[in-house]
């Protein structure tokens, strides 16, 4: 990635559609890009059918990552399936794991975690769904 110092950002695109997850805007890859940007807009690309786990306390570096996580859905299509695991911060192992799986217009998700957590569909909707502590099982409609 290059920068200049009047927010011009060169940067190479990977083969393939990307999504901008801050903007839901979607890029041809195997190219570069020149775009303007400032500090807070830089572009983050996630691949289709790809899911981004964020932790729900961005203060600290090091926090119990499960408890809040939000999952960052992008462009997951019909027979889709991931399992996201998030690692515990206190040593080695597992804190959470989460399946998705896409049938038709539902997202199933699974997982073992009793804490609360949430998923974000990104893109135009950018719709929340906020999954109390103990849910271990849900089925979301998924955006068209």
């Amino acid at each position: 990635m290059k920068f200049t110092d009047d927010g011009t950002v060169e940067y190479y695109v990977p083969e393939g559609t990307w999504t901008n997850v801050l903007t839901g805007t979607q890029v041809a890859g195997l190219r570069w890009v020149r775009e303007q940007h400032g500090f807070h807009t830089l572009p983050l690309l996630a691949r289709p059918d790809f899911v981004i786990p964020l932790a729900a306390d961005d203060q600290r570096p090091v926090s119990a990552w499960a408890d809040g996580v939000e999952l960052w859905v992008h462009a997951f299509a019909d027979g889709a399936e991931r399992t996201v695991v998030i690692p515990r911060s206190d040593g080695p192992g597992e804190a959470a794991r989460f399946h998705l799986r896409r049938r038709g217009d539902r997202l199933h998700v699974t997982t073992d975690t009793p804490h609360p957590w949430q998923l974000r569909f990104c893109g135009p909707s950018g719709t929340v769904h906020v999954q109390p502590a103990g849910t271990l099982e849900t089925c979301l409609a998924y955006p068209a």
